[in-house]
């Protein structure tokens, strides 16, 4: 059992949360000297720009009476705070829901029995029996050919491996002070695997599911963000490289098919996981030399 129901009505006006916040800077930084003791120093060889890009979020804090302007800002905006608070009970947010819709929406919240998520395409949401869904989880981690179960935590031996090797890095000079800091993580939180449902696959009883390791705080979150920035402007420069379906549909249009010929595509089952470890490597090392 599953039940699809289409993209849900625009959110209430007023959002708290700042999106793809995660506790890290790793934007393009790169203003006047601010005397940050946090901020390691860093020789030539190691900036760039005037900063590096890769770096955990500030602790400074300017001293007080440090500048006139800004000390007169804050106090403005902590009165500000202090009225609203003050006086929250006077504030009303605009409600998108009924009454009805919001009590049922608790209750569906609370079921148990059920799992709700989006759709792996087309923006649906999607509401499973529980155990359809942990069994499409099960179905897919009993494949040995790309899963394999652990007797042990092995999460103390890679942290070790890691920080090794990015202090042999910070000490031949390859990375900073600030991504070598950025990149090592000290508490990690163990991945979680979640599925999203293929509704726009052909299916008997349920969906399959696109399986997803949420790696959020993580050992190699902040090493994936690196490497993912390193090698993206070589992958946007290979001659293989196309964006998404857009550009290839406007690639198509520059490109006359005789009649005697047929456009035809591929779909690679589970993609990534097919993807050799030692394949991935190679090609990424053959391009970056």
């Amino acid at each position: 059992g599953y039940r699809i129901i289409e993209k849900p009505q625009e959110p209430p006006a007023i959002q708290h949360d700042r999106p793809n916040d995660t506790g890290t800077d790793i934007t393009e930084d790169t203003p006047a000297t601010t005397g940050d003791p946090s901020e390691p120093d860093l020789n030539p060889s190691q900036q760039v720009g005037s900063r590096t890009r890769f770096k955990g979020r500030s602790t400074f804090i300017p001293p007080h009476r440090r500048n006139a302007s800004i000390d007169t800002y804050c106090r403005l905006v902590e009165q500000d705070v202090s009225h609203l608070l003050n006086n929250k009970r006077k504030y009303t947010v605009s409600e998108n829901l009924t009454k009805e819709q919001r009590l049922e929406l608790n209750l569906i919240q609370k079921d148990n029995s059920i799992v709700i998520k989006s759709a792996d395409k087309g923006g649906a949401i999607v509401i499973l029996d529980r155990s359809t869904y942990v069994n499409e989880v099960q179905r897919q981690l009993c494949n040995t050919n790309f899963y394999r179960k652990l007797d042990h935590n092995p999460t103390s031996t890679f942290k070790s491996k890691i920080k090794n090797k990015l202090d042999s890095l910070l000490l031949n000079n390859e990375i900073t002070k600030s991504e070598h800091a950025f990149m090592y993580v000290d508490s990690p939180v163990t991945p979680v695997l979640y599925i999203l449902p293929k509704i726009h696959k052909q299916y008997t009883d349920a969906p399959p599911g696109r399986p997803i390791v949420s790696s959020i705080g993580s050992l190699t979150e902040k090493i994936s963000a690196f490497i993912d920035h390193t090698l993206q402007p070589l992958v946007t420069s290979l001659p293989s490289y196309i964006r998404d379906s857009m550009e290839f549909l406007k690639m198509l249009k520059t490109i006359v098919v005789p009649e005697s010929c047929l456009l035809v595509t591929m779909d690679i089952e589970s993609l990534y996981t097919h993807v050799p470890f030692e394949g991935g490597l190679r090609a990424s090392e053959f391009f970056l030399n």
